[in-house]
């Protein structure tokens, strides 16, 4: 078992949102002790933006804002997900969490590989970038 980073690393479905946390200097959170949960948006979920995200060159701050909506500084599994209706981020922002028969949502997005356990914490990939 490793790190969320590492995990990240190795799974090679996430490597936008990788490059992100590295850009923002946020690989030493989410390779630190922890406890976090880290919801990853995919590679595709960053392809399925609105054009505009991309023609934009978001600053070191904005990037640091969006990492920070994907990442709790607690764990919360997806059994633990089912019993609360919000999860407030690092950048301070209250994600609400809806339970259907198909899953979990968060914010927006949905849980589509959760309790990715992780020596730091817990890891679950989602299908939406959280802006």
């Amino acid at each position: 078992m490793e790190d969320i980073f590492r995990t990240l690393q190795e799974r090679g479905d996430c490597n936008r949102f990788l490059r992100l946390i590295n850009e923002t200097d946020m690989d030493n959170i989410i390779s630190g002790v922890g406890p976090y949960t880290v919801f990853a948006p995919t590679d595709s979920a960053f392809d399925n933006l609105h054009p505009s995200f991309h023609q934009m060159e978001p600053d070191f701050k904005q990037s640091k804002i969006i990492v920070s909506n994907h990442i709790i500084t607690w764990i919360y599994r997806s059994r633990d997900l089912r019993r609360v209706d919000e999860v407030t981020t690092m950048s301070n922002n209250n994600l609400a969490i809806e339970r259907h028969n198909e899953g979990l949502i968060v914010g927006s997005a949905k849980i589509i590989e959760t309790d990715i356990e992780c020596t730091n914490g817990i890891l679950h990939i989602i299908d939406l970038v959280l802006i």
